[in-house]
C-alpha cells in the first residue's frame, strides 16, 4: 500500500543491488532502465513521480541520471526504515517489498514481509494525506489481500501515519491490526511495543516497550497492577502508555486522576510526544477527574465504618458506571492512594478486591515509593508489582525498572535501567 515510488526509492537508498535490473547505478546518481517494470509500474513514471515530489532531481554532474535528494525523502520510506528497523532488532528476518501468493491463486504485494519460527507479519505502510479519498479503497485491498493469505499468517498490522477518520473506523470494523503514528520516530516505538513477545494468549501488552520479556509476557488479563515510583520516575508516563496501548488495538480505556487536572495530563502527553489527545478526542480514552469527589468525602471524614463502606460503594459504582458506558477494558489510577484513605490491612485489601471484580479490566494503579515504608500495602493484593527508582553512581544519574512481583508466570525481578524517549515515552533498555 506504500507508494510505489517510495518502495523503489526505500531500495534504492538500502539496497540498490535488488532494483539493478530496473535501475542503473553510476557515479553520482541512478537511471532508470527503459522499459523496466517495478511492482507493475514503469520505472522511469515512478522516477517521473519522485522527481515532481522533490525527492530526486538531475545529477549536474552526470546527464540523464538523478540524485537523492536527502532532505526531501518522503515521510512513507522513513517510516519503512523505522519499521525494519524494528522488526529486525527483534530477531525477524525481513522481506520488503514480499510478494505472497494467496488461497485464490491471486499474487498480493506486501511492504513488508517479517518471519521467524512460524510467526509472519504482513506489513503495509499507508502514507495517504488526512483528506485523500483513497484512503478507504487502499484499506479496503488490504483487507481483501490480508483475507485471501490469512492462513499464511499469525499477525497482522498496518503502519499509518495519517489515516483518515472514516478509514480508521473501517480498519477497527474489519478487525484489522491497526498501528498509527505521526512520524518514523513513533512507528519505531510502537512496532517494537507491538511485537514484544508479550502478546501470549491470556497476557495482554503493557505498551512499554522491552518490559514484556521481563514479566514472563504480560499483565494477565482482568487482574491489578501496582506501579511504585519516586516523584518524577515516570508513573503517569507509564499509565498513559498503558492506555494508549489499548487504544491502539482498538480497546477503549479509562484514566482516573486524583490530583491532576485532565487538561495538564494531556499536555504532559503532548511534551513527550504521545498521541493521548488524540486518543481522548476520539473517545477511546476518558480521563476521569476524581478530585471533586475526594474533597467533598474528606470533609464529611472516614471514622465511622458505615461511612467508608458508603464511600467504597460510591466509588466502585462510578468506576463500574463508566467501564459499561464505554465498554472499557484497561483503567489506570494515577495515583491510588487518596482513594484509601484508610490504609489499613482490610480496607486496602477490600479496595483491591473491588478492582479485581469490575469484571475482564485490567487495573493499573500507581503510587509513590515509599509511602508505607519499604514496603506498600497494596503489594499483598495485587497481582504484580513494578518499582521505578531513581539511582546515582559516581559517574551518573539513571533510572532503573524492576517487576518486584508477577503471579502466574516467571519473570525477571533484577533491575533493568530505562529511559524516557519522545514519541516512545518509557523504553526499558
Amino acid at each position: 500500500m506504500c507508494d510505489p515510488s517510495e518502495l523503489l526509492l526505500y531500495q534504492l537508498l538500502h539496497s540498490p543491488q535488488s532494483v539493478s535490473t530496473m535501475v542503473v547505478s553510476s557515479p553520482g546518481g541512478f537511471s532508470p532502465v527503459m522499459g523496466a517494470v517495478y511492482l507493475e509500474y514503469r520505472v522511469e513514471d515512478l522516477f517521473e513521480r519522485l522527481n515532481a515530489r522533490g525527492a530526486i532531481e538531475f545529477a549536474p554532474e552526470n546527464p540523464g541520471a538523478f540524485r537523492i535528494v536527502s532532505n526531501s525523502v518522503p515521510t512513507g520510506v522513513r517510516v519503512l526504515e523505522a519499521v525494519e528497523k524494528a522488526v529486525r532488532e527483534r530477531g525477524l528476518e525481513v522481506e520488503l517489498p514480499a510478494r505472497l501468493r494467496g488461497k485464490s491463486g491471486i499474487d498480493h504485494h506486501f511492504d513488508i514481509l517479517a518471519q521467524r519460527e512460524g510467526t509472519r507479519l504482513l506489513i503495509d505502510v499507508v502514507s495517504l494525506e488526512p483528506a485523500s479519498p483513497r484512503v478507504r479503497d487502499t484499506i479496503m485491498g488490504y483487507y481483501a489481500k490480508i483475507t485471501d493469505v490469512a492462513d499464511s499468517a499469525r499477525r497482522l498490522l498496518v503502519v499509518v501515519p495519517h489515516l483518515a477518520e472514516d478509514g480508521h473506523r473501517l480498519a477497527q470494523a474489519y478487525g484489522m491490526d491497526v498501528v498509527e503514528c505521526a512520524d518514523a520516530a513513533a512507528a519505531y516505538a510502537r512496532i517494537r511495543a507491538r511485537i514484544e513477545p508479550a502478546l501470549t494468549e491470556g497476557l495482554i501488552s503493557t505498551g512499554v516497550p522491552g518490559l514484556g520479556p521481563l514479566l514472563g509476557g504480560g499483565f494477565v488479563e482482568g487482574r491489578t497492577y501496582l506501579l511504585l515510583g519516586a516523584v518524577s520516575s515516570g508513573k503517569t508516563t507509564f499509565a498513559i502508555q498503558f492506555l494508549l496501548d489499548g487504544a491502539h488495538r482498538g480497546q477503549h480505556g479509562l484514566l482516573l486522576t486524583t490530583w491532576e487536572a485532565p487538561a495538564d495530563i494531556v499536555a504532559h502527553a503532548d511534551r513527550i510526544g504521545l498521541d493521548l489527545r488524540e486518543q481522548v478526542s476520539r473517545g477511546n480514552i476518558v480521563i476521569l477527574n476524581a478530585t471533586p469527589m475526594l474533597d467533598e468525602l474528606r470533609h464529611k471524614g472516614f471514622n465511622d465504618p458505615a461511612r467508608y463502606d458508603s464511600y467504597l460503594t460510591r466509588v466502585f459504582g462510578e468506576l463500574s458506571a463508566h467501564v459499561s458506558r464505554m465498554n472499557a477494558t484497561r483503567i489506570a489510577i494515577d495515583t491510588v492512594t487518596p482513594l484509601m484513605p484508610i490504609r489499613k490491612y482490610d480496607e486496602v485489601r477490600t479496595f483491591i478486591n473491588g478492582l479485581d471484580r469490575l469484571g475482564q479490566v485490567t487495573t493499573l494503579i500507581t503510587e509513590e515509593l515509599g509511602l508505607d515504608g519499604d514496603t506498600a500495602l497494596e503489594e499483598y493484593f495485587v497481582s504484580g508489582v513494578i518499582v521505578l527508582r531513581k539511582r546515582s553512581s559516581e559517574e551518573e544519574t539513571f533510572r532503573t525498572l524492576q517487576v518486584q512481583k508477577q503471579r502466574q508466570a516467571p519473570h525477571d525481578p533484577a533491575p533493568h535501567r530505562y529511559a524516557i524517549e519522545r514519541g516512545a515515552g518509557i523504553v526499558v533498555q
